[in-house]
Order: C-alpha cells, then structure tokens, then sequence
C-alpha cells in the first residue's frame, strides 16, 4: 500500500472537471523541477498525486482506500467548477482531510465560475479568534477566498502560468522562486 503523496484531487466526475483533473494529475507528475529548487527543497520531483481514476483498486470497501489516500496526502487540490457544490463526495473528502490537515494545504483550481459561486462553502470561511476588550476570547467565523490556480483559461496558457501555483507549495519552495528560476 502506499505511504504517501504529494497531492489528492478531489473533483466532481463531470466531463469537465475530470478533464482537469486529468490533466493537473498528469502535468504535476511530469513537472519539471529546476535544479536550483530541487537543491534548495531536496524535492527532485512530484512523485504521486491520488486521482481515482488512476489510483483505486477494485474493491468493495471504497470509502477505507480514498480514507487512506487521504490521511497519507500532504495536500488537497480541489477542482472548483459549478458540478462541485453538487458532489457530495467533494464536501466529505474535504472534511475528512480536515481532520488531519490544516485549511493551508487545501489548494483550489478553478476550472469554471467565479470563486464564490464554485469553491465548496468550508473553504469560504477561517475561524479567527481574539481578545475582545473584556479580555473574553471569542472565535468568529470571517470570509476568505482562497488563492485559486485559474484553469478557465486554454490548458497550454494554464501549465505555463497557474500550473507552478500548484507545484510550489507540493515542492517546499515559493511561486516567484519557481518562476524567477
């Protein structure tokens, strides 16, 4: 079984989305690490992204394989599209890896629609806690939007300008750094 990886996809099985999926899975793993990152980092290269298609053996217990790739998944890439609200695999994926994982290694692409139309609801929020001035903590749920790596563009354009956005963070090293290689 295997022990780690660097990424899972988690995306919603519709022609569109799984396109992308496809194709952020296939570019990750064949990402060319600039030699000055890969020193710097000791990451030579992407060695494993979990997208289903490729990943799941056929057997009766689902829900204990993707839990597995999930624990032993160091990021979350969620494909945003209008189907991903509906797919309640996407929103229990995320929970779960939640569970294990910080919000901070949850990155999203977008393949259609605008941000707050398309990134599931629990991505939308941070808690943030402070003092208020009785000396009370409270915790407050305020909006964020995430950063997304924008795939509504052609797919050439995407790997050359959103697809390092995405491999940075799985190298250990910054976006600028990557592209100023």
């Amino acid at each position: 079984m295997i022990d780690f990886y660097n990424a899972f996809i988690s995306y919603k099985h519709a022609p569109l989305d799984s396109k992308v999926a496809e194709y952020v899975q296939r570019n990750l793993e064949r990402f060319v690490v600039p030699e000055k990152i890969a020193k710097k980092t000791g990451r030579k290269r992407i060695e494993r992204i979990f997208r289903d298609k490729d990943e799941l053996p056929i057997t009766s217990d689902l829900t204990d394989t993707i839990s597995n790739a999930l624990e032993k998944s160091e990021y979350l890439i969620v494909i945003c599209s209008p189907n991903t609200k509906k797919s309640i695999w996407v929103q229990r994926e995320i929970e779960f890896f939640l569970k294990t994982h910080s919000k901070s290694n949850i990155l999203t692409v977008l393949a259609e629609g605008e941000p707050g139309e398309v990134i599931p609801e629990i991505l939308l929020t941070r808690e943030k806690t402070f003092v208020d001035e009785d000396g009370n903590e409270r915790t407050v749920n305020e909006t964020v939007e995430p950063l997304s790596c924008d795939f509504r563009m052609p797919f050439k354009q995407a790997r050359k300008e959103e697809l390092p956005r995405l491999a940075a963070p799985l190298l250990g090293c910054s976006y600028d750094e990557l592209m100023n290689r």
